[in-house]
């Protein structure tokens, strides 16, 4: 038998990169579902696969998409403003079709054409507003000169010729943007180090010593770690789903002394003992984590 070629550090670094997308892509199939396995073509059209190789891990659920691809800035820069197309219609029972996507709707105001939407396994909302704008802002002045074949060009890029322009210039327009707005930091998500989560029923708390507007902020579960106290960090008011910093129940900390600062308005990250990295628990109003991670980054947490 001859001897195999040592793999070069390329062909190790691409088989690794192979076994990070099928592990994610089968991570996030449900249940008891059979694996799934790439097909020749998915290697040139896998934006998942693409993303990896560049160096970027895979996202810990599958991201919102545009007309049918990931729409990574949706996330990576979720705090701007990005324009979307509503489906023609734009509320519909539950559910808002934004670029062909289904997002979850949240909340709603139709008067102010104002919603709060949700996307998958995301925890965070954002905020979907209609706002009507010109559709031809900032007219040259010599549009009503010259031939109507002449071709205009906007600011935003947009070329179109001057019989259009002048034909629909009073025409308003209704410009929709999404913007993430909740209160749970994105980035935990994007940088953290995510942990397996126990089974659901060990988050079942056994004491609650804090409680507000039927949220639990403050409460004692035996997860396999042991007794473990979740002290409420924030809550996406519209998801409904609550980020908990969590320590052993049995550690050096004081409780009556970190339930007066607690009550004192101070922020867990303060007074609870910190031995190594923060771990981190996110679970929603019904008692099911969605997730667990641990970081040393304070201003992931806030």
């Amino acid at each position: 038998m001859s001897k195999l070629p040592q793999l070069t550090l390329a062909e190790k670094a691409l088989i690794m990169h192979t076994v990070t997308w099928v592990k994610t892509v089968n991570d996030a199939r449900p249940a008891g579902a059979p694996p799934s396995y790439p097909k020749p073509g998915d290697v040139d059209s896998s934006a998942l696969f693409r993303r990896i190789r560049q160096g970027m891990a895979p996202m810990p659920w599958a991201p919102p998409t545009r007309n049918g691809q990931p729409a990574y800035e949706l996330i990576e820069n979720a705090r701007g403003r990005h324009r979307v197309s509503p489906g023609s219609d734009t509320v519909a029972g539950t559910e808002v079709v934004l670029d062909g996507a289904r997002w979850r709707l949240l909340s709603g105001h139709a008067e102010s054409r104002q919603y709060h939407v949700g996307f998958g396994r995301w925890p965070i909302a954002y905020r979907l507003h209609g706002q009507d704008v010109p559709r031809w802002p900032n007219l040259p002045t010599d549009i009503d000169e010259g031939s109507p074949h002449d071709v205009v060009r906007f600011a935003d890029g947009r070329l179109a010729a001057k019989e259009l322009v002048r034909r629909t210039r009073g025409e308003i327009l209704t410009q929709w943007s999404l913007q993430c707005v909740s209160p749970l930091n994105e980035r935990l998500y994007l940088h953290a180090e995510r942990l397996p989560l126990d089974d659901p029923e060990h988050f079942r708390p056994t004491q609650v010593l804090r409680a507000a507007r039927g949220v639990k902020q403050i409460f004692v579960s035996s997860l396999r770690q042991g007794d473990t106290l979740f002290f409420l960090l924030a809550t996406d008011t519209w998801t409904k789903v609550t980020r908990y910093l969590a320590v052993r129940a049995q550690s050096s900390t004081d409780l009556a002394a970190s339930l007066e600062r607690f009550d004192g308005g101070e922020s867990p990250l303060d007074f609870l003992p910190r031995t190594g990295a923060w771990q981190v628990y996110e679970i929603d109003a019904g008692g099911e984590p969605w997730s667990a991670w641990r970081t040393d980054r304070r201003e992931w947490l806030t």
